[in-house]
């Protein structure tokens, strides 16, 4: 939070319906139209698809594995829109002007 974000949810504790269920606390019920995933972690970018509203975008900030398991189907259906940002110094500008 010192950072400027309005909330923060560990992924590292819970389950994805307990982590979308914080979302939505914190958003008054309603999911992010824009998630910005800078951890690269598999649990965290399923929760980004889990947890942005239909037609919403992701923003892939951080550099997880090469592969991964995640409901790739679930976001497509739901009409998510992926964007990756390589991780440059001071690349934060350009992923929030790119969903902006």
């Amino acid at each position: 939070l010192k950072a400027g974000a309005d909330a923060v949810i560990d992924v590292s504790k819970g389950t994805v319906d307990d982590h979308i269920a914080q979302v939505k606390g914190i958003l008054n019920g309603d999911l992010p139209r824009v998630t910005l995933d800078c951890t690269g972690f598999e649990s965290s970018m399923r929760l980004a698809i889990n947890a942005t509203r239909t037609g919403g975008i992701i923003v892939l900030v951080g550099m997880g594995s090469h592969e991964m398991n995640l409901p790739i189907a679930d976001a497509l259906c739901r009409e998510v829109t992926f964007k990756g940002v390589f991780r440059y110094r001071h690349c934060y500008p350009t992923a929030i002007s790119m969903v902006a």
